[in-house]
């Protein structure tokens, strides 16, 4: 969160690691599961508060994947970014990733094709 731009004190990091995670730090698919939670909606103030958080570190996230911020992911920036998690990506993953959130096929990523690239990966997560 810090490297997109957040400041959340450290007990706030360790509040939503222990909620998410499965031991001391968080993998991609619970980060994932994190992201659906909170498009899903919050029920108590503490989850309304992760979800603006959520939507802040969102856009932030957009941001970190469009690295010449011209306001658009490209194949390049996403094969970068995915491969900068350390998880291991196979190219067919990438392709299939801009191919799923690509919807006017321009080959490219917007901001708003992202938020629903987002609300897609919420489905195929389980909460």
């Amino acid at each position: 969160m810090r490297m997109l731009g957040q400041t959340p004190s450290e007990d706030e990091v360790s509040e939503i690691i222990k909620d998410f995670a499965e031991g001391d730090t968080m993998a991609l698919e619970e980060f994932l599961d994190f992201m659906a939670r909170q498009l899903n909606g919050a029920s108590d103030k503490r989850e309304e508060d992760l979800s603006k958080e959520f939507k802040l570190l969102l856009k932030e996230t957009f941001r970190w994947y469009d690295t010449d911020a011209d306001g658009i992911i490209s194949w390049d920036e996403l094969k970068m970014a995915l491969k900068n998690t350390g998880e291991k990506i196979e190219e067919w993953e990438i392709e299939e990733l801009m191919k799923d959130g690509d919807e006017n096929m321009d080959k490219r990523i917007d901001f708003d094709e992202w938020i629903n690239m987002m609300k897609e990966l919420e489905g195929q997560v389980q909460c």
